[in-house]
C-alpha cells in the first residue's frame, strides 16, 4: 500500500502550504510526569513523521507547533491513541483520561466535538475488519446497496448536526469528501477483498452500472490526502482497474500497477 501511496504524491502537484502555528493546551487526568504525544504523519507512509512530546506537570500539558494545512493528527497517552482534527492557526484545550479524549474547548473545539460523535456513531463503517467481513458475507448487489445506506446515514448525520454552521469551511470539506470516498473506497475493494481470500486467479467485475457515477479522469484530490478513506480509496482504485486492464486476472504487482497508472 505505501508504493500506491508514493505514487499518489509522486503525481500530484502537491500545494505549497505555509507554516502556521498551533497550540493545544490540556489536562490529564491524575497525571504528574507522564507523556503525551502528537503525532503528524506529514506523508502517511510512516516515513516523514513529525512527533511532538509534552510531559505532563499537575495534570497538565502543552503543546505549540507548525502546521502547514489541515491535518488528523495521532494523540497518544498512556497506551491509548486517538485522532484529531488541526487546523493551523488554532487554539484548544483537550481534556483526556486513559480511556481516550473527553472535551474539547476553544477554537476547533466545534470540529473536534462533531468528529467524537461521528466517528462514534459510524466506527464500524470505515473499520477495515469490519467491512472486509461484510464484503466475504454479501453479494456485490446487497452490499452496495447496504454501503449507499451507510452514505446516506452518515450525510444525514452530517446535514443535520445541530452547530453544523460552526464547523469550519475545510473541516465540512474534510468530512464530505470522508463520507464519499468511503462508499467507493469498499465499493472497488470488494472483488480483491473476495478473490484475495479464495485466492482465485481471476477477480470478478463489479457491474458496470454500479460504477457509472465514479469519474475516472478527476481522482486525484490533493485536499483529500489526510482523509483515510481517500487513501484507502486510491489503492482500491489502482487495484481495480489495472485488473481490468488485465483481464480481471488476479494482479498483486504494485510496481506495474503504479507504473501503469503513471503513464
Amino acid at each position: 500500500m505505501k508504493k500506491i501511496f508514493s505514487f499518489l504524491l509522486f503525481c500530484i502537484p502537491l500545494i505549497s502550504f505555509s507554516q502556521n502555528s498551533v497550540t493545544i493546551d490540556g489536562t490529564a487526568e491524575s497525571s504528574n510526569g507522564d507523556s503525551v504525544i502528537i503525532i503528524n504523519d506529514t506523508h502517511y507512509l510512516g516515513k516523514k513523521v513529525e512527533t511532538y512530546t509534552s510531559i505532563t506537570k499537575e495534570n497538565k500539558f502543552n503543546f505549540s507547533f507548525s502546521l502547514d494545512r489541515n491535518r488528523i493528527v495521532g494523540l497518544k497517552y498512556k497506551g491509548n491513541e486517538n485522532f484529531i482534527y488541526v487546523e493551523p492557526n488554532t487554539s484548544f484545550n483537550i481534556k483526556i483520561n486513559t480511556a481516550g479524549v473527553t472535551d474539547f474547548e476553544g477554537k476547533g473545539a466545534v470540529n473536534n466535538q462533531f468528529l467524537q460523535k461521528f466517528n462514534s456513531q459510524f466506527k464500524l463503517d470505515f473499520d477495515k475488519t469490519e467491512m472486509e467481513k461484510k464484503i466475504l458475507e454479501t453479494g456485490i448487489d446487497a452490499f452496495e446497496i447496504a454501503l449507499f445506506d451507510s452514505k446516506q446515514k452518515q450525510t444525514k448525520f452530517y446535514n443535520d448536526y445541530t452547530d453544523k454552521n460552526l464547523l469550519s469551511n475545510d473541516f465540512k470539506k474534510y468530512i464530505q469528501k470522508r463520507i464519499s470516498y468511503n462508499y467507493w473506497n469498499w465499493l472497488l475493494s470488494y472483488p480483491a477483498v473476495n478473490a484475495n481470500t479464495s485466492k482465485a486467479k481471476t477477480v470478478n467485475a463489479i457491474p458496470a452500472i454500479i460504477l457509472e457515477p465514479l469519474d475516472r479522469n478527476n481522482v486525484v484530490d490533493e485536499f483529500a490526502m489526510i482523509c483515510d478513506s481517500y487513501r484507502g480509496f486510491v489503492n482500491a482504485f489502482v487495484t481495480y482497474f489495472n485488473s481490468e486492464a488485465n483481464g480481471f486476472n488476479t494482479f498483486h504487482d504494485f510496481n506495474t500497477a503504479v507504473d501503469r497508472k503513471c503513464t
